[in-house]
C-alpha cells in the first residue's frame, strides 16, 4: 500500500492518462489521422472506457476521481462526438467538437461536472 503522500505526488501524473485516453478517445490523438496507428489510438482508448478493466479502476483512484462516473461522462461525451448528436452534451462539449479541438480538459473535474450536471 503507497502511503497517501505518495498518492498525492502521482494525483497529476495519472489525471493526465485519463485526459490523454478523453482525448485520443475523441479522436483527439497526437498521431496524424493519415496514419493507421491514429485510427488504432482512437480504437484503444475506447474500449478502455467502454469495457471493465482493472487498470483503469486503478488509474482513477489514484486520480482521486470516481472510476464510474468518469466511464459514463467518456461514454457520452464518445458517443456524442462519433454520432453528430450532440443534444446530451453542454454547449461548451458542442464547441469543442464543432472546432473540431482538442478540449482543454486540465480540470477535468470541472470539464466532467459540466458534463453530469447537462445529462
Amino acid at each position: 500500500v503507497m502511503q497517501d503522500s505518495s498518492v498525492e505526488q502521482w494525483r497529476p501524473v495519472f489525471q493526465q492518462v485519463i485526459i490523454r485516453a478523453i482525448c485520443d478517445a475523441l479522436g483527439y490523438t497526437n498521431i496524424s489521422p493519415a496514419k493507421a496507428a491514429h485510427a488504432d489510438a482512437v480504437k484503444e482508448a475506447q474500449e478502455w472506457f467502454m469495457q471493465p478493466d482493472e487498470y483503469f479502476d486503478v488509474v482513477c483512484t489514484v486520480s482521486g476521481l470516481d472510476p464510474e462516473r468518469i466511464r459514463r461522462a467518456a461514454i457520452v461525451l464518445i458517443q456524442a462526438r462519433w454520432s453528430g448528436d450532440f443534444s446530451r452534451v453542454p454547449q461548451h462539449w458542442r464547441e469543442v467538437f464543432a472546432g473540431n479541438r482538442m478540449p482543454n480538459l486540465t480540470n477535468i473535474e470541472r470539464a466532467l461536472d459540466q458534463l453530469n450536471s447537462a445529462s
